[in-house]
């Protein structure tokens, strides 16, 4: 024999009242849902933004390391060139 699965609404929002908007409450399961998928959102964020700012600081390094390594063949290519001269 199978027992009865009481409904969750009686069960969790039995005593509730219905203007109060406390945590035990639909309205108040929302507004706490809510706010916490914004500050999960927000954190996110905050971490997708420190990312791409470590990314473009690792990109400027690169660029100029690539740069000096260019700057630095072209002496060694122009001296190479004068010697031949």
């Amino acid at each position: 024999m199978h027992s009865r699965i009481p409904n969750s609404r009686n069960v969790l929002f039995r005593h509730a009242p219905s203007t109060h908007a406390s945590p035990f409450t639909s309205v108040g399961l929302a507004r706490c849902f809510r706010t916490y998928v914004l500050q999960k959102v927000k954190e996110e964020f905050a971490e997708t933004r420190a990312a791409i700012r470590f990314s473009y600081a690792q990109l400027d390094r690169r660029l100029q390391e690539l740069e000096g390594n260019y700057a630095s063949l072209n002496e060694r290519v122009a001296r190479l060139e004068s010697g031949r001269g």
